[in-house]
């Protein structure tokens, strides 16, 4: 039996005999959490070019006050930092998708080559490790937080095994989108069993 509860509902199961109880729990982020990970993960896609320097710097009546001059420098600068729908889109996808701490990927003992596998995603397509994640947005790909542009023709490919967490013989694929699936199958996102 299942019992779904809505947000914000307690609960407090009693079992009335021998059985097992699992109870899982799905939780939304704050928006701060989510401005906070959104400004870790501009951290490493802003440039804000030059070096803080004051030429015209004049002393002051109390040396510990942060002056007006530098006050303005900085905000000059920090006003630089600008991002987009596409950034926070991405942003997004990578977020969502990441694995928890927890999630561990095994690669496959003995991988198949790449032409092998090519063969093999041909005849009997892919299917996704229960455990991977995968979004779509915009002509992007996330695949456990990691973000990918394939081409116009493979996006619709690799939408529908985003969706469907698995996709019918892949025979129209691009070969930078076979070594991207290829990848992925050593990464152990998709299982090697279903190859």
């Amino acid at each position: 039996d299942m019992l779904y509860l809505p947000p914000h509902y307690a609960h407090n199961g009693i079992a009335e005999d021998d059985c097992m109880t699992y109870s899982i729990g799905f939780r939304t982020p704050a928006y701060n959490e989510l401005a906070e990970q959104f400004l870790v993960y501009l951290q490493d896609r802003i440039a804000v070019d030059g070096m803080y320097a004051d030429p015209d710097l004049k002393t002051q009546k109390h040396p510990s006050e942060i002056s007006a001059a530098m006050l303005r420098r900085v905000e000059q600068a920090i006003n630089q930092v600008r991002w987009d729908k596409e950034d926070i889109a991405n942003f997004l996808g990578c977020y969502l998708s990441e694995p928890k701490p927890h999630i561990f990927f095994a690669a496959p003992n003995r991988p198949l080559s790449l032409a092998k596998f090519r063969q093999a995603i041909q005849k009997h397509g892919a299917v996704l490790n229960l455990k991977s994640q995968m979004l779509c947005h915009a002509g992007w790909i996330f695949m456990n937080g990691e973000a990918y542009r394939p081409g116009k023709r493979d996006y619709p490919l690799l939408r529908a095994l985003a969706d469907e967490r698995e996709s019918p013989a892949l025979k129209d694929c691009s070969v930078e989108t076979v070594e991207l699936l290829y990848q992925w199958y050593l990464d152990g996102y998709i299982p090697p069993g279903h190859l």
